[in-house]
């Protein structure tokens, strides 16, 4: 089958398509060059960054960072448990688990430990969801 200017895919030839659905395929096409060549343009380039490239930018980066954080603070945990963190007489949740370790006929020290760790980092993953959903562009409110 050879292809010529007017078919350009290997799709059997039913129908051509509507100039409609062909604007509307190339509406981002055209934005993106209205951006680019914005000195020719009718849109200004900073407009077209702040209002559709910022905010779809700032969704992905929100979705990462409760867990960015949540990695961090376990991460520091770790290193004050091994000894490597914090100063000794500095309170942090490692050094908690470690007193726990070190004191096992006390268990409600590890109990603590283990439900402060868990009320905390699912408090903050609950909390940066709620930061998402808020700054997301595409969520429409009723």
């Amino acid at each position: 089958m050879r292809l010529t200017p007017e078919r350009r895919s290997n799709e059997p030839a039913v129908g051509r398509k509507s100039t409609h659905h062909l604007s509307a395929r190339w509406a981002a096409d055209r934005g993106g060059a209205r951006c680019v060549f914005s000195h020719r343009g009718r849109g200004n380039c900073c407009v077209i960054m702040f209002r559709h490239v910022l905010p779809n930018a700032m969704v992905a980066t929100l979705t990462m960072l409760p867990f960015i954080v949540t990695g961090t603070i376990g991460s520091l945990a770790a290193l004050d448990f091994l000894g490597f963190g914090l100063p000794s007489s500095a309170p942090s949740l490692g050094e908690m688990t470690l007193q726990a370790k070190n004191n096992l006929q006390a268990p409600w020290l590890a109990f603590t430990a283990f439900f402060a760790f868990a009320i905390m980092l699912s408090l903050l993953v609950f909390i940066f969801e709620g930061v998402r959903d808020a700054f997301d562009p595409r969520k429409t409110f009723q």
